[in-house]
Parts: structure tokens; sequence; C-alpha cells
């Protein structure tokens, strides 16, 4: 059971600005209870406010209609279960041009959200020692089974992880996720080995697929993403926690049919395309995604 979402007051955006004077709300309706989102003045970006607790993620997180099942599309996913073999085919892509021309030989890797544990799989087969963290049972179970990864379950603000140990950190699709952003990115600065990095991806929404096309029905708009944040917004809370060398880029993957229709709201379609056997058909090459960029960061 998911339960009714529990909720806490939340003042301050990413950027550091009030929240006290937005006026611009967007709200949303859940099965558990509503979720809103409201404008910051200063930088931009969509902030929950109230804000829900760290309890009801990992309950929303563990939940189908979150994840999506066979039976039915979620709100996060169509149906995450069904992407494993592509998100190794994704992951093998990242590695090789994102991380493989940062990462030395055996290098110390932590990944914060890493879910079912496919990148830190394709990580490990290239000869690194690889860490996952994760706020799902569920998850993390799925990444025992499947790749045989031990992951650390819960917040990992709470979790004992040595400190100037990992080479890189990792964050997909996860910065969004998080309670106090800030917090976790100076909490990242503390695990830094010396001379590592950080990167990340995340929805920017000043981008102009967000302001619009999507606007109030961006995909986003849902309980786990507690900041939608612009880059402006990102890039203020990096500085916030001490990151001084930042690299930003398009990030670019290798989706399935399913995802895309997923995404883009054409999630009716699905049926028909599963009947002709295309929904687990991946993109041929990397392709950039509308809206989403890719970060580097160093202390």
């Amino acid at each position: 059971m998911i339960g009714r979402f529990e909720f806490a007051a939340r003042n301050e955006c990413v950027c550091g600005a009030s929240l006290s004077g937005v006026q611009n709300y967007v709200t949303k309706r859940f099965s558990p209870g509503e979720v809103r989102f409201g404008r910051c003045t200063a930088c931009g970006s969509w902030c929950q406010s109230p804000i829900i607790t760290e309890r009801t993620l990992a309950r929303w997180i563990d939940s189908e209609e979150y994840r999506g099942s066979e039976k039915k599309a979620g709100v996060g996913y169509a149906d995450y279960a069904a992407d494993e073999k592509n998100r190794i085919v994704e992951a093998r892509g990242r590695y090789r041009c994102h991380l493989a021309p940062l990462l030395k030989a055996q290098c110390n890797v932590l990944e914060v959200g890493c879910a079912t544990g496919s990148l830190l799989s394709v990580i490990r087969e290239n000869g690194h020692h690889v860490t996952g963290v994760d706020l799902s049972a569920t998850f993390a179970r799925a990444a025992k089974s499947l790749h045989a990864l031990d992951v650390r379950l819960g917040n990992f603000l709470d979790i004992d992880l040595p400190p100037h140990h990992f080479d890189a950190i990792l964050a997909m699709g996860t910065v969004s996720n998080f309670l106090d952003p800030v917090r976790c990115l100076r909490r990242f600065g503390e695990l830094l080995a010396p001379g590592g990095f950080v990167t990340f991806n995340f929805p920017d929404a000043d981008s102009l697929w967000v302001r619009v096309v999507y606007r109030d029905h961006f995909w986003m708009f849902t309980p786990s993403a507690r900041t939608i944040m612009t880059l402006r917004g990102c890039l203020a809370a990096l500085a916030r926690a001490g990151f001084q060398s930042i690299r930003v880029a398009k990030d670019t993957q290798r989706p399935t049919l399913r995802k895309l229709l997923h995404h883009g709201k054409a999630g009716f379609l699905l049926p028909m395309i599963t009947r002709l056997g295309f929904a687990d058909v991946a993109t041929p090459v990397s392709i950039p995604v509308p809206t989403v960029r890719l970060l580097v960061a160093r202390l």
C-alpha cells in the first residue's frame, strides 16, 4: 500500500531564494494525494512546496503506480522492468561516451539512486569498484538478482560512506528527487577523493520544450520530482555546495519506443506498438534528449 502522501514545510529554493513570494503554481493529483509545485521568482526552478517526505518518496518509488507494469503504465515509467535490457545498452553507451574518458583504471565509483544497477554493472565490468545506494527496496532486490550488486538501502545522507574515497559520484535521474539538493551536493563533496568528479543529469525547466510545448503537462510534475531545476538554479546550487569547475552538455540516450511514447504523452499508442513488437525497440544511435542536461562538476 502506498498510503497517503506525508508532507514537510519548504521555504527555500535550491538557489537560496525564499519561496514566500511565489504566485505561479502547478498542482497535480495522484491517488495518494495532491502535489503542488511553485515556480521560484529568482531562478525559475519549480519547487514542491510543501514537499513530500523521504518515507513517502520511498513508498512511491516502490509502487507499481510509479514504476508501471505489464498491466498498466505508471506515472514515472510505462514499465520500468521491461526496459532493463535496453538500460544495459544505454549504460554501455553512457560509459563509453561520458564516463570512460574521465575515469582512470580501477576507480571507486558511487551511484546515488542506482535503481536496478544497470549502469553500475557496466562500470564494474570495465574494471572499477562500485557502490550503489537507493531508497527503493524493490530496486535493491532487483540489483542483487539481476546483477549481483549489494545496493545500500536508504537515504545516502544517513548511510555510513568513507570520506574522500570516491573518484566519481553519479546521480543519473536522481538530483530532482533530493529532499535537500544543496545538502546532498555538499555531501558529495565530502565523499569525493582529491581530483574526483560528480556527474548527473536533469531536465531543464527553462528549456523551450518545457516552457512552450509541455508547459503544465511536463512529465516531471510528479511526486518523485521535489525540484525541477533550471540551469540557473542548478548552477546556483552547485556554487552553494562549493563546486567551482562545472561543464554542461546536452544529455544523450537510446530510449525505447515505450519510453518515448510515455514521456511524449502518447501512451495511447503503446498497445498498438506492443502488438506490433516495436515497444522495446531502441533508437539505433544515441540521441540528444529534449530538455535534459548533463553536468560534470569538480570542487
